[in-house]
């Protein structure tokens, strides 16, 4: 899928330089390094310059958690469930009954808060609030961080750091709320597209409904199917429609049909549909596996050299349906089996904390049937 340039790109990429130039003069402000330099020796201001570093990073963690809580008001106030809260990989979810820390990694996001929705009225779902609900509670935050700097202004260290607070927090609302389609879409961008299409509306309650199931141990194979028909008036160049044929074909993935799952990869990789850099990555994660499965040594895994790509599979290099694929390349490319033992005990270590045990279950079929694969040729 080629990309173009929006009117919202641009602006992002704008709001991005800016919003960086003022986080980085926000954190001149708090550098005492940056004041009285010929006085001080390089090593003390070395140190000065990671301590308001670290302090830069601390305040964007502290926006991120704040981002997150957003999501979880005012999709509570929309009527919606809590399901998952994640800040960088370290995720809290319901299993059970209960809370259970688990880790989650996702290229592309700082932090997630996933809801179960409540039920299509007439077709219809209040989206608007939870979707933008991050974006608001970093500029209410960052209102209250000046209202409360303009009370502390004799404060010193104290009054810059909530600058820096706000001023970051005003960072991560815009560049979360102006619709772009990064690696994965934002908050604004979701915003937008689903009040595009009514199929839009009802792909992301099937998302969303899809998350709470597979986290409670249903497997995709086994969710009604209804939830994974392609409407025949579907716009797939809306990537909130996309999504349901998407998760078809993790669908047919997971039932172990191949022939019908390819075909559908290279529908979802044609120019006219919209899937963002994160699922791209991924469908061609999967198509490398079936090409595996057919061709074994002449298999062609090219595409998942492709810089964009290799670049995302790298970060999300221990996802379970990434691993699932390296280990078929040991076993059906380079036929090495120690290589592939290694690859299949960190599955196992990263399987201990997944958050979906359904979707380890269907990974590690696939893995055995890669293996049957390999003992057949």
């Amino acid at each position: 899928m080629k990309k173009k340039k929006t009117i919202g790109t641009i602006l992002f990429s704008v709001i991005n330089a800016a919003l960086g130039l003022g986080v980085g003069a926000a954190a001149a402000l708090m550098s005492p390094a940056l004041k009285d330099i010929k006085d001080k020796d390089l090593g003390k201001y070395l140190i000065d310059i990671a301590g308001v570093l670290l302090l830069l990073l601390l305040a964007f963690f502290i926006q991120i958690i704040i981002h997150e809580a957003g999501h979880l008001v005012f999709g509570l106030m929309s009527g919606y469930r809590f399901s998952s809260f994640r800040v960088m990989s370290y995720m809290l979810k319901m299993e059970n009954g209960r809370p259970v820390f688990k880790r989650l990694k996702l290229s592309g996001t700082a932090g997630q808060c996933i809801m179960i929705p409540p039920d299509l009225k007439d077709g219809k779902l209040p989206y608007r609030l939870y979707n933008l609900g991050g974006a608001l509670m970093n500029l209410i935050a960052s209102a209250l961080f000046l209202a409360l700097s303009l009370l502390l202004r004799k404060a010193g260290l104290g009054y810059s750091y909530l600058i820096i607070l706000a001023v970051v927090g005003i960072y991560v609302a815009l560049t979360n709320a102006v619709p772009v389609n990064t690696t994965v879409p934002n908050d604004g961008y979701n915003a937008l597209f689903l009040g595009k299409d009514p199929n839009a509306v009802r792909s992301f309650w099937t998302q969303l409904k899809i998350n709470q199931l597979s986290g409670e141990g249903v497997r995709v194979k086994d969710m009604p199917d209804e939830w994974f028909d392609v409407p025949e008036d579907a716009d797939l160049g809306n990537y909130m429609t996309a999504y349901i044929a998407i998760a078809r074909e993790s669908r047919l993935m997971d039932k172990g049909e191949f022939g019908e799952a390819k075909e559908l990869i290279d529908r979802l990789l044609a120019d006219d549909v919209s899937v963002p850099t994160l699922q791209t990555a991924l469908l061609l994660n999967d198509k490398a596996f079936l090409d595996l499965m057919e061709n074994g040594k002449d298999a062609d895994l090219s595409a998942l050299e492709q810089k964009e790509i290799a670049a995302v599979l790298r970060q999300m290099k221990s996802f379970p349906s990434v691993l699932r694929t390296q280990y078929a390349v040991e076993l059906l490319k380079n036929g090495d089996t120690g290589k592939a033992q290694e690859i299949l005990d960190t599955f196992d270590r990263v399987a201990q904390t997944y958050p979906s045990q359904a979707d380890i279950e269907s990974e590690r079929e696939l893995m055995q049937t890669a293996k049957d694969r390999a003992a057949s040729v």
